[in-house]
């Protein structure tokens, strides 16, 4: 079982963080603190530094987007039933 399969399963956890991430307020904080870190990394004086930087930035990304989408769930959806479909 994955985390985010462990977190599923407390509703309780999963409304509230709903909440956080639907917050504006909240989402105006995280904003202003990813503008915050990539300022920090974006004086990079080599090649190395930067590229470096970038992938962090890039983590920093990657992680915001796997917290707000934390409290949803995908849903595959069923296959249709194709037998009453004309055929020509």
């Amino acid at each position: 079982m994955t985390p985010k399969q462990r977190f599923h399963q407390r509703s309780d956890d999963v409304k509230q963080h709903a909440g956080v991430v639907n917050n504006l307020a909240f989402m105006s904080w995280l904003d202003v603190a990813m503008l915050e870190y990539q300022g920090k990394l974006s004086s990079a004086g080599d090649l190395t530094t930067a590229a470096a930087n970038f992938h962090r930035i890039e983590g920093a990304r990657g992680f915001i987007g796997e917290f707000l989408t934390l409290s949803k769930t995908i849903t595959v959806p069923e296959k249709s039933d194709r037998s009453n479909l004309l055929r020509t």
